[in-house]
């Protein structure tokens, strides 16, 4: 649990709606071959929390926001749900203002995620946090291009990592022709 609950912080999450992720469902993560809390060799996303989508574009987004100098290999990584994920859906950002952690809260929020939303779902394993929804086609549930999930390891099982090559809208649009989700 974190050191103090902050009740504000824990009423508006109370207020989110609570979604179940389906076990199976296809996300993607990326990153750098160099990046924390990866193991490659493994096909291992480890580490407390990772932040997946179910954009495929957006993943590619992300593997290529941290390396201005275009430096290192980046990653598409192609997971699949291993269970059914308990998650609030709404938006993080809209909940930093309810906390007095400042600067701090993007980096600390996703840390303490999984303690408050055991304190709404009950149950043990991985939790979730759903962000930015998009309609899917056809009609049915969003898909949700943030996904903060609690415990990767236990929840997210890789299927395969693709090196993405190229530029970033090249990258783009080899993953969403290899995985049209929207």
């Amino acid at each position: 649990m974190p050191l103090s609950i902050d009740e504000k912080l824990l009423a508006t999450l109370r207020n989110y709606s609570k979604v179940t992720v389906p076990k199976g469902t296809r996300v993607f993560h990326g990153s750098l071959a160099t990046g924390p809390h990866i193991d490659v060799s493994n096909k291992r996303l480890t580490g407390s929390r990772k932040w997946v989508s179910q954009d495929p574009q957006y993943a590619v987004d992300y593997a290529y926001l941290d390396d201005p100098g275009d430096k290192h290999a980046k990653l598409l990584w192609v997971c699949e749900l291993k269970h059914d994920l308990p998650a609030l859906a709404g938006s993080q950002y809209a909940l930093s203002s309810t906390v007095a952690w400042g600067a701090s809260f993007p980096s600390r929020f996703p840390n303490e995620f999984a303690d408050y939303a055991r304190l709404i779902i009950p149950g043990t394993g991985p939790r979730a946090l759903c962000d930015h929804p998009m309609p899917s086609k056809p009609i049915g549930a969003p898909i949700y291009r943030e996904i903060l999930v609690s415990d990767p390891l236990h929840a997210l099982e890789v299927v395969t990592i693709i090196e993405l090559s190229g530029s970033k809208d090249a990258a783009r649009a080899m993953a969403s022709l290899r995985y049209p989700t929207i």
